[in-house]
């Protein structure tokens, strides 16, 4: 089974800071802690944990908003709710789609920012970072299929040329966080899943009592 997720973590010393409140404040109250699992790439649910260094929300709309512009415009909402932290660490990893992408703020401002859609670079913004300049540095060969591989002697490790996103993205998940979107679980200690509570507006009745039923179809949204 394959991994289809996408956050952002926070640095923030977490010893006091509540999920629930966080959550309540960034994105409303309407979002309630949900007894059972739901799917994060839903705008209607967030995953979200912490560690002892980091917040993490699991939520690919707002992942996907780290990756909107090369600076932080759109987000500064969130940079600001924790006061700038020293590191935000934005990932995307849909095995199904191709898609690996890391994006690194540090103090405000955009370092790094690197997204591949379908196995094809989309973006690629600022300094490659030291672990990604060792892989571009990496000796590579062909085999007889034609197929292009970059071999890691340091570690012993090779990967097909359009597997490095999904690579970097591990490494540098490990390298940041000290997890990878498999070992998530296992490094917090507190989690929750979020869901958007909706509430159904009862019908005004009029003056003679009767109330005025709803024409619009049901898969009308507006």
């Amino acid at each position: 089974m394959g991994v289809s997720c996408g956050g952002v973590a926070f640095k923030a010393d977490t010893s006091t800071l509540n999920l629930s409140k966080i959550i309540a404040d960034l994105f409303g109250s309407r979002y309630q802690i949900n007894k059972g699992y739901c799917d994060s790439r839903n705008a209607d649910c967030i995953y979200a944990g912490m560690t002892n260094e980091f917040v993490i929300i699991v939520h690919s709309e707002l992942a996907s908003a780290f990756f909107a512009a090369t600076d932080t415009t759109g987000v500064q909402k969130y940079l600001d709710y924790f006061s700038s932290p020293e590191l935000v660490f934005a990932f995307e990893a849909y095995d199904s789609g191709g898609t690996y992408s890391y994006c690194l703020i540090e103090k405000g401002e955009v370092r790094r920012q690197f997204r591949s859609i379908s196995y094809e670079k989309s973006i690629d913004y600022g300094a490659p970072l030291d672990k990604e300049r060792k892989w571009l540095q990496a000796p590579t060969y062909t085999d007889d299929d034609g197929d292009t591989y970059i071999k890691d002697a340091d570690a012993d490790f090779e990967c097909m040329e359009d597997q490095l996103p999904q690579v970097l993205l591990q490494e540098l998940m490990q390298e940041k966080l000290g997890f990878i979107p498999e070992t998530m679980d296992d490094n917090f200690r507190e989690q929750y899943f979020f869901k958007q509570v909706v509430t159904i507006e009862q019908p005004l009745a009029d003056e003679s009592g009767s109330v005025e039923q709803n024409k619009k179809p049901w898969w009308k949204l507006w």
